[in-house]
């Protein structure tokens, strides 16, 4: 019973890192990760690096937390 979780956890992590790389083709070369006042992009990122730090972020926080309560008392 404890492995369901589990394999939920993964599929999910699976899948929306599946639908990040599927749907960063549409993706302009420069993509705007910054809005200022009024709405206007002030900083901005290069596709490939944008979806990095995607991809690092949809996996690495959710171990992160995973690993935190497991650890933590």
């Amino acid at each position: 019973m404890l492995m369901l979780p589990r394999i939920a956890f993964v599929v999910l992590l699976i899948v929306i890192n599946a639908l990040i790389v599927g749907t960063s083709g549409g993706l302009p070369e420069q993509v705007a990760t910054h809005f200022g006042s009024g709405g206007v992009a002030n900083g901005f990122m290069s596709r490939q690096g944008y979806i990095a730090f995607t991809l690092a972020f949809s996996v690495l926080l959710p171990l992160f937390v995973v690993a935190m309560t497991g650890l933590l008392p």
